[in-house]
């Protein structure tokens, strides 16, 4: 860099400092740009963050819908309301996909904004899936043996 400034102010003193100001000016409006876009992406990573966290604490709320279904006769084509089916037993490997997926989504939203920890994320999150599951069941009264 010192060699192509002294090179310029051999040619030109006056023309190397008209040139010098607008790369110094350039500089100072690219680190603007830079400073708003971190700004901005950590905007984003925390909604991402935001709903990672309420999408799992909905989908285990959901989930606790899951016994009162009937699953044959949602694969069938019809729709029909199971209330002696309160046990979530039957809908176990359901649940077990459910919760891989959440951990999954967790994971994977981390590293997509490039978080920090996203396996700590991750836990949380399949925990947070848990937890609004049973909090969720218990207020329904299902059985969870």
């Amino acid at each position: 860099m010192f060699r192509i400034i002294s090179a310029m102010c051999e040619v030109s003193a006056q023309d190397a400092g008209e040139r010098l100001t607008k790369i110094a000016t350039r500089l100072v409006k690219r680190s603007a740009l830079a400073k708003e876009r971190d700004s901005i992406i950590a905007a984003q990573r925390m909604k991402v963050y935001l709903l990672t966290f309420t999408s799992a604490g909905v989908l285990g709320m959901l989930a606790s819908l899951s016994p009162f279904l009937f699953l044959g006769a949602l694969l069938s084509g019809g729709f029909t309301v199971a209330p002696e089916v309160l046990s979530v037993i039957e809908v176990a490997p359901l649940l077990i996909a459910l919760a891989i997926t959440t951990f999954s989504t967790g994971y994977l939203n981390t590293r997509m904004v490039g978080g920090a920890r996203p396996l700590l994320v991750a836990v949380v999150n399949m925990l947070l899936f848990w937890t609004s599951f049973m909090a969720s069941s218990g207020l329904m009264g299902i059985r969870l043996y």
